[in-house]
């Protein structure tokens, strides 16, 4: 589907899986979305609206601590729909200025007051201690996961995730997911950001290291094991800085680069920076 210019269709709106369990409480994010954008000039699709403006959003606020997680998880299934159209709707942009300004073509503002108005929800109640099944929480990484996602509440979800695993154990997927996060995180240049990072790759570690305590049988008279040599392992995001890593031979998968005008520098089309390249392009 063609999104965009004259004549364009509209972005198919979020249907959740029929029968689902959180039915309802998509139902209520999706009422949120309409009343607050009602009472916006189309113009101001970037302007965040409080919870308490609209009746559902009251609702949501006023929901009781197993109704409010799942309006969290309802949230970011649709925050994370939204910011998959936004990847089309990038996608369909014919030059860099149209992909790092996405806004200059009509149709973005559809999609893009919506994933808004999903991601004020989880902002909001993962200030609160909710009771979050692992699944949840999966959910909630997944979106963070996602390479269009961004404002993430990074604070509020790694001290959901400590209180978490203060009770639960950490499952393998779980891990994996928590690593990926931590990862994204410690690729920014925000001190927060990276502080949330640390804190994550302490988290797993510190799980990592309680669980080899509980099985160990201490034996006071058996000397250290040497450590194993370190093998190469990929380092970071695989879009970045990938011609640096080829030349040091970094694992990683090899994927086509195209040169960008003027300089000639080789970008990978999946390089989470290519906005950014673009206006640096365009500066020069």
């Amino acid at each position: 589907m063609k999104w965009g210019g004259k004549g364009a269709q509209s972005p198919p709106p979020f249907v959740p899986q029929a029968g689902s369990a959180l039915e309802a409480a998509h139902g209520v994010v999706s009422r949120w979305m309409e009343e607050s954008i009602r009472e916006l000039d189309e113009r101001a699709w970037y302007q965040d609206v409080e919870l308490k403006s609209q009746p559902s959003g009251r609702v949501i606020l006023e929901a009781k601590p197993n109704e409010a997680r799942r309006y969290v998880h309802a949230a970011v299934l649709q925050a994370a729909y939204y910011d998959g159209l936004a990847r089309e709707f990038r996608a369909q942009a014919t030059t860099d200025l149209e992909r790092s300004n996405p806004h200059l073509r009509p149709g973005w503002s559809d999609i893009w007051i919506r994933r808004r108005r999903a991601a004020e929800v989880v902002s909001a109640l993962m200030r609160r201690k909710l009771p979050f099944e692992e699944e949840e929480l999966l959910a909630v990484l997944d979106w963070c996961n996602n390479p269009e996602a961004y404002a993430l509440p990074a604070g509020h979800i790694v001290r959901a995730l400590e209180r978490f695993l203060e009770t639960h154990a950490l499952s393998d997927t779980l891990r994996d997911r928590i690593t990926r996060f931590a990862a994204r995180l410690r690729q920014t240049h925000d001190k927060d950001a990276l502080r949330y990072g640390t804190a994550l790759e302490q988290l797993v570690a510190g799980r990592a290291a309680s669980v080899a305590a509980d099985v160990a049988e201490p034996d006071a008279e058996a000397p250290p094991a040497p450590l194993p040599a370190p093998a190469a392992a990929p380092a970071g995001n695989p879009a970045v800085l990938y011609a640096l890593k080829r030349h040091l031979s970094i694992p990683g998968d090899d994927v086509a680069t195209e040169a960008i005008a003027p300089d000639g520098f080789p970008l990978r089309a999946d390089s989470p920076f290519r906005s950014e390249h673009a206006l640096l392009g365009e500066m020069l």
